[in-house]
């Protein structure tokens, strides 16, 4: 029983471990990415800068989150809240009208 059990995970092991070539192909994929945002997506300027006021500390930001693209089409936060998610002493509440 003991035998059979340990067989079997090495069994299950051995298929999900991906092949060696397919490890490499995805961390070369990986390793080219830079995060960020795609510099043809406009962004909203009036709400990136108040992102880097409220942000007291470098360290708390990153180049996925120091930004808020602009869109046409879909509000920004500060249209439904009032001010940018995150403003110092504005908390709000779903009864707001989230």
């Amino acid at each position: 029983m003991k035998r059979s059990v340990v067989l079997t995970a090495l069994v299950l092991a051995a298929i999900a471990m991906p092949s060696s070539a397919a490890v490499g192909q995805a961390s070369q994929g990986v390793s080219l990415a830079k995060p960020g945002r795609d510099p043809k997506q406009a962004i909203d300027s009036e709400y990136t800068k108040k992102i880097k006021e409220y942000t007291t500390e470098t360290w708390f930001g990153s180049p996925l989150v120091d930004y808020l693209p602009a869109s046409k089409t879909v509000p920004t936060p500060k249209v439904i809240l009032g001010d940018i998610a995150g403003a110092p002493g504005k908390l709000p509440y779903s009864k707001e009208g989230l």
